[in-house]
């Protein structure tokens, strides 16, 4: 996977701390160390995902006027 990012002076500053602080020779090192780090930590803080917030969300919005197809049958037809 390829990621493009744009460094701005202070994450170029930030990661340079980062790459003294754990010995890392490259910007590429730090940033993919960095990225394992925290999504290891998010992961831990999080054990089981709940959705059931999300329940009803699309019942909220309003319903396309000009829509392709009125029903799931008229997918099929």
């Amino acid at each position: 996977m390829k990621l493009n990012i744009t460094i701005t002076p202070e994450l170029a500053k930030s990661l340079s701390l980062f790459m003294k602080k754990r010995h890392l020779r490259t910007r590429a090192e730090a940033l993919v160390s960095a990225a394992k780090e925290t999504l290891e930590k998010t992961a831990k803080k999080q054990s089981k995902f709940s959705f059931k917030s999300w329940i009803g969300t699309a019942k909220k919005t309003t319903e396309n006027p000009h829509a392709r197809w009125k029903t799931d049958a008229d997918l099929w037809k």
